[in-house]
């Protein structure tokens, strides 16, 4: 897109939704070279307020992207999944699966981060509607390969063959989880 719009695009990462001060840094360099917008999925639903206001307060049209902005001033585009949904329809998807009795575990995501405690509640939404269900060992932890394989091996070691569903986060958390399986 930015090459059909003859416009000059740059990626930012801050490296993960336990970074908040790394995004809100970038944020602010932004703002201090003048950019012409901001594309933001914010590893943090309030903290990123601050700096989005401040980009606006300068002219800089800012669109919330995958995560929305819980702040007392409306952004005026956003563009999100339901995360609750997200974590509701994969837990009731894997309850099903197992016919609505067993045991989950679960690998949470990053402590703090909205999008992971959003997905979190959304799990245990549907999970309630299983009473057969029972949750073994749940845990936060930041979204990588390696916090998956530890955790799911930290599992398997208290719980081995009791498992029957592993809720995790994301994808590169579900990659850290199979490695651990598969070991």
């Amino acid at each position: 897109a930015g090459k059909d719009l003859d416009a000059n695009v740059e990626l930012f990462d801050a490296g993960g939704y336990e970074n908040v001060e790394k995004q809100i840094a970038q944020v602010e360099d932004a703002i201090q070279r003048g950019v012409d917008a901001i594309v933001l999925t914010p590893v943090d639903s309030t903290a990123l307020c601050g700096p989005t206001q401040e980009a606006l307060d300068a002219g800089i049209p800012v669109v919330a992207d995958g995560i929305m902005l819980s702040c007392d001033f409306k952004v005026p585009v956003g563009v999100s999944e339901n995360s609750v949904n997200v974590g509701f329809q994969e837990c009731k998807y894997m309850a099903e699966k197992i016919g609505g009795e067993g045991n989950f575990v679960m690998l949470k995501g990053p402590s703090g981060a909205g999008i992971a405690i959003d997905r979190v509640d959304g799990c245990k939404k549907a999970l309630s509607d299983y009473p057969g269900i029972d949750v073994l060992a749940e845990q936060w932890g930041p979204s990588n390969i390696e916090t998956g394989n530890n955790l799911m091996d930290d599992f398997i070691a208290a719980h081995g063959e009791n498992i029957d569903a592993i809720f995790t986060f994301g994808a590169i958390t579900a990659l850290g989880a199979v490695n651990a399986l598969q070991s």
